[in-house]
């Protein structure tokens, strides 16, 4: 999740939305052979935070964004009912940790991840 071909901001991304998964949250690179500055990433302190959180991260928007339209993939269409639809996901996660509040905003499109810390 770290490594190329992601971009650094995909990198930082996916590895704060595997750090929303608390104590399960685990990296899935060698780490071995992994870029140092592209590790830091998945051991950075806002990471790690969200990792040891004491309760795991709840999305702050879910549901702000529903779907408009009915999704139908033509590989699933089978298993979809149709008044089944497709939203974005939750872009928003607070978490408590020992620090704090800790709140994360994904920019799904971007690939991007801003932490604030309160």
């Amino acid at each position: 999740q770290l490594r190329a071909p992601y971009t650094e901001d995909a990198a930082r991304a996916g590895a704060l939305a595997a750090s929303l998964a608390g104590p399960a949250y685990g990296l899935g690179d060698d780490l071995t052979t992994l870029d140092p500055a592209r590790l830091a990433f998945g051991l950075s302190d806002d990471v790690l935070a969200f990792a040891h959180a004491r309760r795991l991260a709840q999305p702050t928007d879910l549901l702000a964004n529903p779907a408009e339209d009915v999704v139908v993939t033509p590989a699933i269409e089978v298993l979809v009912t149709p008044d089944r639809t497709a939203a974005q996901p939750p872009t928003a996660f607070s978490a408590e940790g020992d620090g704090g509040r800790l709140d994360v905003r994904f920019d799904w499109v971007g690939q991007q991840a801003s932490v604030r810390r309160r």
